[in-house]
């Protein structure tokens, strides 16, 4: 494993047969992570590695990347840069060996979460017209639209927006029939 600025680190301590851990001290200062297979012909076709993270004050594994055979390298961005990594020493890295259709499935999922994250300020951007498009007016002498926003018209949607997501976090993604 490769944090960027750091010496390279390849003593993961085996905690079952098949799963392995590594901790990453200050990780609020790490955005990105970088994992190679350094011998490749060593792991079985039908195996693969699916690459977990957690800290110590979550209970939680979380997928972040996987590799295989014939995709032996993976650049992963963290996201630990945040303000609520902030204060946190550690974060242990964890690698299980799975069978490649696990791996594959597990890809899936990585990618249909990165492609929401991509989307997400999309989502954002059309809501807000949306709430944005109740206050258009038309001009009664030019028939021309326009937008007339009370000034408390973005801290309203603020607040609402703020609620749906706190009921429904995925309400974005949903579509409107």
């Amino acid at each position: 494993m490769i944090v960027p600025g750091r010496p390279i680190q390849t003593h993961f301590r085996q905690i079952s047969n098949s799963k392995y851990e590594i901790e990453i001290g200050e990780p609020s200062s790490v955005s990105e992570i970088v994992f190679v297979l350094l011998r490749p012909d060593l792991l079985n076709v039908d195996k693969g590695l699916n690459i977990y993270s957690t800290s110590r004050s979550e209970s939680e594994w979380r997928l972040i990347g996987v590799i295989s055979k014939n995709c032996p390298s993976t650049i992963i961005r963290t996201g630990w840069t945040s303000v609520l990594m902030r204060g946190v020493r550690s974060v242990r890295i964890g690698v299980s060996i799975e069978e490649i259709r696990e791996v594959r499935n597990a890809h899936r999922v990585i990618s249909t979460e990165l492609e929401r994250k991509k989307n997400y300020p999309v989502k954002i951007a059309e809501n807000l017209y949306n709430y944005l498009s109740s206050f258009i007016r038309r001009d009664p002498m030019s028939g021309v639209e326009h937008f007339v926003v009370p000034t408390n018209a973005l801290r309203s949607w603020i607040t609402k927006i703020q609620r749906k997501l706190s009921l429904d976090p995925s309400f974005l993604f949903k579509r409107e029939d």
